[in-house]
């Protein structure tokens, strides 16, 4: 049966991963900043930010290309690798991350952030961890 689809003649069938199948719509200034300083902003904050993370302060984006204070072997956002991400880690509850996931409900202790602020962090992550477009 042939294909409707030129596949060969498909201008990324040379250079696949030059397709960006993400989008741009995702960005840190965008979507991901306002979902971390919603969710997680009341405890990472100045005077005295959680971690020493404070997550509305104008540095935000710098710091999280650093290391973690917890494990500094990863970085806090690894731009296209959520795997390797501490930040990911965190809000996923993985086992390799020590103490409560994130975000901790000072009223009710754990609650996870929803499955489209997940999916949206990942996807920034998966996308390069871009700034702003």
């Amino acid at each position: 049966l042939a294909s409707p689809i030129d596949y060969a003649g498909c201008s990324y069938s040379a250079d696949p991963e030059s397709l960006n199948l993400l989008g741009s719509g995702v960005t840190w200034e965008q979507r991901v900043k306002h979902i971390l300083e919603f969710n997680c902003g009341g405890c990472h904050s100045e005077p005295s930010p959680q971690a020493g993370l404070s997550l509305k302060d104008g540095n935000v984006y710098a710091r999280l290309r650093q290391p973690s204070s917890q494990l500094p072997d990863l970085n806090l956002i690894e731009p296209g690798d959520p795997d390797s991400s501490y930040l990911w880690l965190k809000v996923t509850a993985d086992e390799r991350i020590m103490g409560s996931p994130m975000p901790l409900d000072p009223l009710n202790g754990k609650r996870r952030l929803t499955e489209a602020e997940l999916a949206d962090i990942r996807s920034w992550i998966e996308a390069g961890a871009v700034e702003n477009q």
